[in-house]
């Protein structure tokens, strides 16, 4: 389930001004990546991040966990997806952003909501939230996302804190 939660981290950073020549670009990729993830296309989710991936991406769980590549995520990211009979809501709010050099880093806040089918085989309501700390290193004139890391996360069932992936 975690792993689904990584286009949330990329929304927050598609609103944040990074640098005034990425604004547009983070706008785009924004609204590619919310319409995907509300209908649960990882094809339309790989499109709208390809340029902007790295190829050395790394995303961890949590900041002691091993890494993963961009293409193990999305592997984790495909199975808690086919878990949610319907996404309602994906949000993501920019905390902060700390640029230094070549190097951006963005604290984000999201928000994930919908629903599930649970072991009982009836429809449950989930949610997630978290807060990932995300960096970008600018390369040429454009920026790459190179690691994304979970600060904090909690996910609920019908209301309910959960430990994450149960």
């Amino acid at each position: 389930m975690k792993a689904i939660i990584l286009p949330l981290c990329v929304l927050g950073l598609m609103t944040t001004a990074l640098a005034d020549d990425i604004r547009p670009q983070l706008k785009a990729m924004d609204d590619a990546v919310c319409k995907a993830m509300q209908k649960k296309d990882l094809v339309a989710f790989d499109n709208a991040l390809k340029g902007v991936i790295s190829p050395d991406f790394k995303y961890y769980e949590t900041p002691a966990s091993k890494p993963m590549t961009y293409a193990q995520m999305l592997s984790e990211m495909k199975m808690g997806l086919g878990m949610m009979t319907k996404v309602n809501l994906v949000d993501t709010r920019l905390l902060s952003v700390k640029s230094a050099g070549d190097t951006s880093t963005a604290l984000c806040i999201h928000r994930m909501t919908g629903l599930t089918t649970g072991p009982d085989k009836k429809s449950h309501s989930m949610s997630f939230s978290g807060v990932s700390i995300d960096v970008f290193k600018k390369v040429g004139s454009g920026w790459k996302y190179v690691s994304m890391t979970w600060k904090s996360q909690e996910q609920k069932m019908d209301g309910h804190r959960i430990q994450a992936g149960k």
